[in-house]
């Protein structure tokens, strides 16, 4: 069985190198197919047919917003329009005059570069067949079908298989070739939110390997289309054999910390500091605490800045509340395991590395606020349908709520009381022993191999 393994971008290839499981899935006798662009910065050791795509960031927008508004006339997904809500308006809070002025235009100009008449008669149409609308009106080039097409024709490739964050125009075209070719194609996604948030899978996938089943249920309501396609495999990020430690031997006085970022804006200022001071609110803070270390997880992908906040240097410095000090850094780590290891507490803005840090059985608490400017939130995106399920797992905290604040005090209470006494009683404060099976699970590499077979 000849096989292609597709990289129309650049992450999901990052993320199987970081995690060292490329070679896991990548055979040596498979042919790669990729971009120039992903081409001239990567070496492989298999075979490698190259194209240069003709998708532009333009072009790919375009389809997006068309995209968006298909979504909000037929179905009216809420994660999507929270997300369109920044495509018709501009990334910020409309709480100024000189913000809904800004608004107004960025309005003006999404309504004058799209088509509503033509979106509002193929409403209906699938994903792929309204691409292929948009290109014979001339709206979108024609993509990169025949460039790929050309590459895989005389291959004898049977099977396709594509790690992808379903966020890629490539993979439209690709999988058009392989239904025209009859290969069969293999899509797994590469994040734990791929599902809920993505515009639109290609339906003509042959099979979709998920996480779990709270993205097959994402895929039951979202691409009722797709189910019988849809099968669990788990994900190579979720190690099935974590540490069942959740206090370390030591009862020293020192607490780590771990704080991972996501790719929205959020004020670090009014983060830090709001965890400090809940912290010295609890009532075993001046006996039993007298060191905190602040370990920063900076996201590693794009993350938005803004005018007035210190994004690109770090502006902390260490800061006693008490005789208790705190130290705040930045971790160099490449590898979130890195970060992971000796760490006893982590707080986690919306992000997968925050899921995996609870599948070691470090005690997580997502957090989040309104502080930024920016309409997407920290806070905001809980209301992502893939987020709903975390708050019957996790503590969630809205780090600017009085009562949530009060919550959180109360949690690190425990988790203190429970650390020095070396208690696994509080356990459940964490949702540590309930199974997060239904979020994520080990991927299932017996079954995958025995598959290629």
């Amino acid at each position: 069985m000849k096989t292609v393994f597709f990289i129309g971008q650049e992450k999901p290839l990052l993320n199987l190198k970081k995690y060292g499981c490329l070679e896991k899935f990548l055979k040596k006798d498979f042919l790669v197919l990729t971009t120039e662009e992903i081409a001239s910065k990567y070496e492989f050791t298999n075979e490698v047919l190259i194209f240069k795509s003709s998708w532009t960031k333009k072009e790919w927008v375009t389809f997006q917003d068309y995209l968006y508004i298909k979504n909000f006339i037929t179905t009216s997904r809420k994660t999507l329009n929270i997300s369109l809500r920044t495509r018709l308006f501009g990334p910020y809070k409309l709480n100024s005059i000189k913000r809904m002025v800004f608004a107004f235009k960025y309005f003006y100009k999404f309504c004058k570069r799209l088509n509503f008449f033509l979106i509002y008669q193929k409403r209906n149409y699938r994903s792929t067949d309204l691409l292929m609308e948009l290109r014979n009106k001339n709206i979108l080039s024609f993509g990169d079908s025949d460039k790929i097409m050309s590459l895989l024709l005389n291959q004898n490739i049977e099977k396709a298989i594509a790690f992808t964050t379903l966020n890629d125009p490539i993979l439209f075209d690709f999988i058009e070739v392989c239904k025209n070719l009859g290969i069969n194609s293999i899509a797994l996604p590469d994040c734990w939110d791929n599902i809920s948030t993505s515009l639109a899978i290609p339906e003509d996938i042959s099979k979709i390997y998920l996480w779990s089943m709270q993205q097959k249920s994402e895929i039951k309501t979202n691409y009722p289309q797709m189910l019988e396609k849809s099968e669990i495999y788990g994900s190579y990020r979720i190690k099935p054999d974590a540490s069942e430690k959740l206090f370390s031997e030591k009862n020293t006085n020192d607490i780590s910390i771990l704080y991972l970022e996501s790719n929205v804006f959020e004020d670090r200022n009014f983060v830090i500091n709001k965890i400090a001071k809940c912290i010295s609110e609890t009532e075993y803070f001046d006996s039993l605490i007298q060191n905190v270390k602040f370990i920063i997880r900076e996201y590693p992908g794009y993350r938005p800045s803004e005018p007035g906040f210190d994004c690109e240097v770090f502006p902390f410095k260490n800061f006693i509340i008490g005789e208790c000090k705190f130290e705040i850094i930045v971790s160099k780590n490449e590898f979130l395991r890195d970060d992971l290891a000796g760490v006893n507490l982590v707080f986690s803005e919306l992000t997968t590395a925050g899921l995996e840090a609870a599948f070691e059985k470090i005690p997580t608490i997502f957090i989040g606020s309104n502080q930024s400017p920016r309409f997407i939130t920290t806070f905001r995106v809980f209301h992502f349908s893939f987020a709903q399920d975390l708050f019957n797992y996790f503590p969630i905290i809205k780090l600017d709520s009085k009562s949530d604040s009060q919550k959180l005090t109360k949690f690190l209470n425990k988790f203190i009381e429970g650390r020095f006494r070396n208690s696994l009683d509080t356990n459940e404060n964490f949702n540590i022993s309930k199974k997060l099976t239904f979020l994520a699970e080990a991927f299932d590499y017996d079954k995958w191999e025995s598959e290629s077979i």
